[in-house]
């Protein structure tokens, strides 16, 4: 599936210079094919071209935040948590100096919280995981939304369940927990990187 539809960046560039957020959405997209087929470090090559390229340009920051979202998936799933733990504290650092101002913002602000809490329990430390599982659900919930992930992670903590990571993963599909999956990527519109490198999964 990866290599249908894909389109080297080299063949098609005179076109795709007029039109930069295409490009770099292609490229992102090229991302979430290679997260899908497990090759993470490659996944994260064409993600971090793809957020370098929206904050060059100067496009809206919705690009930005979705591309930053699939790589944090992506490190999630190799593991990379004291990496994700970072990203979450300087998120929440500058939320706790600019409150978030609108729906999409109080949102995140949640997410973070829920994603931060998840991280946490994964690496063993649940009091700190409860912590933030339940601001995250106090959060979403003034939202008039859920989040059925933290609600049942908050639920094993309390009744002290063990549970490796593998089980959470199961969970965490189960629960539409990751944006990027086989009904969210559309690999017609991937783009590849000129003379892409190959590097390890």
């Amino acid at each position: 599936m990866a290599e249908q539809g894909n389109t080297a960046v080299n063949e098609q560039m005179p076109d795709l210079e007029k039109d930069g957020v295409r490009l770099h959405l292609g490229i992102a997209e090229q991302g979430k094919v290679y997260a899908l087929q497990g090759r993470h470090k490659m996944a994260l090559l064409y993600y971090q071209t793809a957020i370098g390229m929206t904050v060059e340009a100067g496009d809206p920051e919705i690009f930005f935040r979705a591309y930053l979202e699939s790589a944090l998936e992506s490190m999630e799933h190799t593991g990379m948590y004291d990496e994700v733990l970072d990203y979450c504290n300087q998120a929440l650092e500058l939320y706790e100096k600019t409150p978030p101002p609108n729906e999409f913002a109080r949102f995140d602000f949640a997410h973070i919280h829920q994603k931060k809490g998840i991280i946490l329990f994964k690496l063993g430390r649940k009091e700190e995981a409860k912590e933030y599982l339940q601001k995250a659900i106090q959060l979403i919930r003034a939202e008039k939304r859920q989040f059925p992930l933290a609600d049942k992670m908050l639920r094993w903590i309390q009744m002290g369940y063990h549970l490796d990571a593998q089980r959470i993963l199961e969970e965490q599909y189960r629960l539409n927990y990751f944006a990027v999956t086989p009904k969210t990527v559309q690999p017609q519109n991937a783009i590849k990187l000129p003379n892409e490198p190959q590097i390890g999964e």
